[in-house]
């Protein structure tokens, strides 16, 4: 597990500025990012994350792997509620 490392449990994709995108917040480092949808199908895959990810408007519950460059794993959740 890597210490410190917050990821949020809830992104919103309206458009509004917050909560728009699954940000880490060491996007300094060359995280590498997987998310899977419920049923296990990779939906997103980055060998050098950019904070870029937004649930494509898909209202779901995804599970994510991040691996930092030192080869740490941190895993959970994220719920994307599409808000219009």
């Amino acid at each position: 597990m890597y210490q410190n490392l917050f990821t949020p449990n809830v992104i919103t994709p309206n458009r509004d500025g917050k909560n728009d995108r699954f940000e880490i917040d060491n996007p300094n480092e060359k995280w590498k990012l997987e998310i899977v949808d419920r049923y296990g199908r990779k939906v997103f895959e980055s060998a050098n994350y950019a904070n870029d990810w937004g649930g494509d408007d898909i209202s779901s519950l995804y599970f994510y792997t991040l691996i930092s460059p030192t080869g740490a794993v941190c895993s959970g959740w994220v719920q994307v509620l599409t808000v219009k």
